[in-house]
């Protein structure tokens, strides 16, 4: 991600400036009905085209095929390409991104990402992501600067009149000879200096508005737009629910249990232990219990009250037991005690609902197979 500076300098009536787009590709193509974007035009995006939205790569590939549409690098390009290279951290909307494209295109797309440059300057304007660094001319920009890395440890000062504070270091030490666009963050209006500084990042993607300016018109436009953030979001867990649970009968009973034992729990949570309680009930431990007890009790007669023939008992079927078999369950279902679901489970911290039912059927079939002499 080394390309700090892009200067189209052709021929062009207009450049059209868009927002922060993250996906919402339907808004993107009613904002350029709207402006009646033509092959005359630029239209340059300022960075996070990607994430949290519903169509990422649809907006891609338009940026891609488009031949008079550029994009800058914002920090979600920055952050999916990291992902894919392995070089990054993923949060949900990478996974929830990436997850919408086949794999064997991730690094095609990862290459694109990392083309794209810190600036883009036009005929008409200095397009960036998120700032421009007093300390650095145009075409020396560092991308990492540029994008705003950092989530919410960076600040964006601002002066009295909402301003930020390197926008006016860098007038006070440039020309400015172009109006500045930017995205990233919302300001409180898009026009922060007249022909000076404008924030285009209106949170399309939170169902408020995707916005463009025209230049040199200096003409804002917007559109309305679907809260795809919402949405995006709860698909992702539901997919990690299901991806991450689909094997709940073999997770270990201590896994569950730490999200069972917890004072307060999400809706996720919540469908976690429904669905969890509902498996318990379909392996019907209960209903097991009693059938080999009566099994036990057939075979070896009933189990005597307390004192030396009730250790004689036992130990003769301990005696007789195979190997593979679980002695502690064999203990349980012939305590006589009342059956709860919670005192088999703690003999089974480590292992799952399934290696449960797979001791009883080995207590099951020994049984079937076993003769004693009364």
């Amino acid at each position: 991600m080394d390309n700090l500076y892009q200067n189209i300098d052709i021929n062009v009536k207009r450049t059209i400036v868009i927002g922060d787009i993250h996906g919402c590709y339907d808004e993107l193509q009613k904002l350029l009905k709207k402006v009646d974007f033509s092959a005359n035009d630029l239209c340059i995006s300022v960075g996070d085209i990607v994430d949290r939205g519903a169509d990422s790569w649809k907006v891609v590939d338009f940026f891609k095929n488009t031949p008079n549409a550029h994009c800058v690098l914002g920090n979600h390009e920055r952050r999916v390409a990291g992902v894919i290279r392995g070089t990054s951290e993923a949060a949900w909307s990478q996974l929830h991104t990436l997850s919408k494209l086949p794999k064997d295109k991730h690094k095609a797309y990862a290459k694109y990402f990392e083309s794209l440059p810190a600036v883009i300057e036009t005929p008409h304007a200095i397009i960036t992501h998120a700032r421009l660094d007093p300390n650095k001319d145009l075409q020396h920009q560092d991308p990492y600067h540029a994008c705003g890395v950092g989530g919410e440890s960076i600040q964006f000062l601002t002066d009295e009149n909402a301003v930020p504070l390197w926008f006016n270091n860098w007038k006070s030490k440039y020309s400015l000879a172009k109006p500045i666009c930017m995205g990233h963050k919302r300001y409180k209006r898009v026009e922060l200096e007249y022909n000076g500084l404008y924030a285009l990042d209106t949170d399309a993607v939170k169902g408020k508005l995707l916005s463009a300016i025209v230049l040199p018109q200096l003409q804002v436009v917007s559109v309305a737009s679907h809260n795809y953030y919402d949405e995006s979001l709860g698909e992702w867990k539901t997919q990690e629910f299901n991806r991450k649970y689909k094997d709940l009968h073999l997770l270990p009973l201590s896994t569950i249990f730490r999200t069972l034992d917890k004072d307060k729990h999400n809706a996720y949570e919540l469908k976690l232990i429904e669905k969890f309680h509902l498996l318990v009930k379909q392996y019907d431990f209960e209903e097991k219990t009693k059938l080999l007890k009566r099994q036990f009790i057939y075979k070896f007669a009933e189990v005597p009250a307390d004192g030396s023939k009730k250790g004689k008992y036992f130990k003769n079927i301990h005696t007789l037991l195979d190997s593979d078999l679980n002695e502690r369950l064999v203990n349980f279902i012939l305590s006589g005690k009342s059956y709860h679901f919670n005192k088999i489970s703690s003999l089974y911290q480590k292992k799952s609902l399934e290696d449960i039912a797979s001791d009883y059927l080995k207590i099951e079939k020994w049984l079937n197979s076993t003769k004693v002499k009364k």
